[in-house]
């Protein structure tokens, strides 16, 4: 496609909602998400934990304490620190953060097209097309999924850089920036972090010999660079919940959940491999081919919904595997040669841009929701937070506005007091984990002795409630300290 005027009719629409949503989103710079659709809380807490309690250390602000990224990655952590030791304020450093990263990955971008001899409405099309499109909206700006963030923008430099050495002789240079943005990608998000790899891989594949030792010395110095933290993870991996986390078979589930985003996984998996496929058919370039060759099968399975069944390919959700092939289905697109296409099929495809891209806004529009700002029950709450004592837990919230798991990471930012609970599901052992199961399950049995024998179990102090388990709670033969709203605390000690 050489025509300019339809990149730019493209950008306009893309930049103009990515504008809009990035706006939108800036309300978290003075208010604390406490709503369901949103990760960024617990990452804010994260961010809060490495400068209390340091990293690798014994944090006692979740789940009876723990001992802090263990079992998640610090790498969005330590990119945004410098920020909350400038400011003071969780909410603005990881404004500055996120704000970052877009312009680092527009830099990357950048860098790409200007290999690529792309002008400028091309270059911006990438860029906004990718971190416009509903699955990137959904969860880079309104789940705020920080670490996944910074895994996929430093994955695209690690693209460009192996794109522009795949048919170059390996330097000094190479050796220096592949360290310099492995290391990024190992401590990002671990999804992110493994598919990264099948990029290397296909490189790898490319090379000769020689290089392949190169590369090889280039990896294991990032490894021993950032061994201080995944040494540590592996050891407490079998003993925390993360390996049980499947999240691949997500592909597998039906109307219930996740409809719209396995329809897209579907048709990004198999626009990926025809274009792939109709690419190296023009190209006819084995380097190209043996460097595409492991992102082709990761695809083949993908389109087949193979990948739950392939260890550790299992615990990876189906958005990571859209971005990955999107980043190189914009590559292959503006790479084709198009006129040597029928002259009916190049009139088409605009027009199916122009449909996939309304289509994307619209689905981001009315299924992603805007930022969620406080009703009355959240200030409500907010009047109850400051009589909260450790070691606390919150048994249930309004719903859709506010997620306990939120009120979890905001407490301790704010309060600095101590929960029995915590925001990731995979840092406690499965036999803690059915513990803090216990007491919403009593409540809802009836069983008095066994909500306080599980609370007394938990060793809480502070119980936050709302609507109808203030009563089953009152019937259990406690007192509300306070209440506001529907809201209720209670002091079981």
């Amino acid at each position: 496609m050489k025509n300019d005027k339809i990149f730019w009719i493209l950008n306009f629409i893309l930049g103009g909602y990515l504008l809009y949503r990035i706006i939108d989103q800036s309300k978290l710079l003075k208010i604390f998400p406490l709503n369901y659709t949103n990760d960024v809380a617990a990452y804010m807490a994260s961010l809060f934990f490495l400068d209390k309690c340091g990293f690798n250390q014994m944090c006692p602000y979740w789940f009876n304490s723990f001992i802090s990224f263990h079992t998640f990655t610090p790498g969005w952590q330590f990119f945004a620190y410098p920020w909350y030791v400038l400011t003071k304020n969780v909410l603005t450093a990881t404004w500055i953060s996120w704000i970052l990263m877009f312009v680092i990955a527009l830099i990357f971008i950048w860098i790409l097209g200007k290999n690529e001899k792309w002008d400028t409405s091309k270059i911006l099309f990438y860029f906004l097309f990718y971190f416009g499109n509903a699955v990137a909206v959904g969860n880079l700006i309104r789940q705020g999924r920080m670490p996944t963030m910074f895994g996929i923008v430093f994955t695209l430099g690690l693209f460009v850089l192996l794109l522009y050495y795949l048919k170059k002789e390996l330097n000094w240079k190479f050796f220096f920036f592949f360290v310099l943005i492995e290391i990024p990608i190992i401590l990002s998000h671990q999804q992110e972090m493994f598919l990264a790899q099948f990029l290397v891989i296909g490189f790898i594949l490319a090379r000769k010999f020689k290089d392949i030792i190169k590369i090889g010395v280039a990896g294991i110095v990032s490894l021993i660079l950032t061994s201080f933290w995944w040494i540590p993870f592996l050891k407490n991996l079998a003993s925390s919940r993360l390996l049980s986390q499947t999240q691949g078979e997500w592909l597998w589930l039906g109307i219930s959940r996740e409809l719209l985003t396995n329809i897209t996984a579907f048709f990004v998996g198999l626009s990926f491999l025809i274009l792939i496929f109709i690419y190296l058919r023009q190209r006819k370039s084995k380097k190209e081919f043996l460097f595409f060759l492991p992102s082709i099968v990761l695809g083949i399975l993908f389109l087949f919904r193979l990948t739950p069944l392939v260890p550790l390919l299992e615990n990876i959700s189906q958005d990571p595997y859209i971005m990955f092939f999107l980043m190189i289905i914009l590559l292959i697109f503006l790479r084709l040669d198009w006129e040597t296409f029928p002259k009916l099929l190049k009139k088409l495809i605009p027009v199916v841009l122009i449909m996939i891209i309304i289509l994307s806004v619209l689905i981001s529009h009315f299924k992603t929701p805007y930022f969620t700002e406080y009703t009355q029950d959240e200030y409500d709450a907010l009047e109850l937070f400051p009589y909260v004592q450790s070691k606390f837990i919150v048994l249930e919230t309004a719903q859709i506005t506010s997620h306990p798991r939120s009120y979890d990471a905001y407490l301790p930012i704010y309060y600095d007091v101590e929960g029995v609970f915590g925001f990731y599901p995979q840092i406690p052992s499965e036999e803690y984990w059915n513990k803090l199961m216990k007491p919403k399950e009593m409540l809802i049995n009836g069983s008095c002795e066994g909500f306080v024998d599980s609370i007394e179990a938990l060793n809480v102090s502070s119980i936050l409630a709302y609507k109808d388990s203030c009563e089953s709670i009152q019937n259990c033969g406690l007192d509300p300290i306070k209440e506001k709203g529907n809201y209720c605390l209670f002091y079981s000690k």
